[in-house]
């Protein structure tokens, strides 16, 4: 028995962002048939033709791989939702809009694509707008195409955190200068009761540069107020 299991070969799944292995044994059940009809199954699935039900998850799907293309033919031709969520199980454990999908995996063209085609910029997936996903992870380029889409800068997650907190935890100072720029709150305070500034939150973290930004923009304000 043991012999047998050491033989077994594994499959990888993925699942929030980590791999898992489970062992495959074969079955001698298994025909050239069978594994023809698992394929016609996966083939109907994910095909561009596919029905409705499956043409919002394959949407976001393909944003997520950045395939312009697809993502264009699903839209125009195939009539998918550009802002219906849709669980992409091996990317995270909720679900997701395309524009939320882009702007979280970085990909500046897609995001400009779903744009132009109507996305709503605001739209939050669980409470956290595509800006805010867009600043946790430093993607700069799609900040600036949110932004230039007149996204809101001080919206607040879940987490008590606007997109300009969350740039200042991660130490993302362009991020940081680009949320400022198009007027984003440095006076702002964290909602989840421990009422921190942006400036108190690169401090904590360490990030230096984030801090002299802030402080430069709050003496810029201050000057013009006199």
């Amino acid at each position: 028995e043991k012999k047998h299991q050491t033989q077994s070969q594994s499959s990888v799944r993925v699942r929030k962002g980590a791999f898992e292995t489970s062992p495959v044994q074969s079955s001698p059940s298994i025909t050239m048939t069978s594994v023809q009809s698992m394929l016609s199954a996966f083939d109907s699935a994910f095909s561009l033709s596919a029905p409705a039900v499956h043409v919002g998850t394959q949407l976001v799907h393909e944003v997520w791989l950045g395939r312009l293309h697809n993502v264009s033919s699903l839209v125009v031709e195939h009539g998918a939702d550009i802002n219906a969520s849709a669980d992409v199980p091996e990317f995270c454990n909720h679900p997701v809009t395309p524009l939320c999908m882009s702007a979280a995996c970085g990909h500046p063209d897609a995001t400009a694509l779903l744009l132009r085609m109507g996305a709503c910029v605001n739209q939050a997936c669980v409470g956290f707008t595509p800006l805010y996903l867009a600043s946790q992870r430093g993607h700069v380029e799609c900040v600036r195409l949110l932004l230039a889409a007149h996204a809101a800068t001080d919206l607040t997650a879940p987490d008590g955190a606007t997109p300009l907190m969350i740039a200042c935890h991660q130490g993302h100072a362009r991020v940081v200068e680009c949320l400022l720029q198009a007027g984003a709150s440095p006076a702002a305070r964290t909602t989840d009761g421990s009422a921190l500034t942006p400036a108190d939150i690169a401090a904590a973290a360490r990030h230096a540069e984030c801090v002299c930004i802030l402080q430069a923009c709050q003496a810029m304000q201050s000057e013009m107020s006199l």
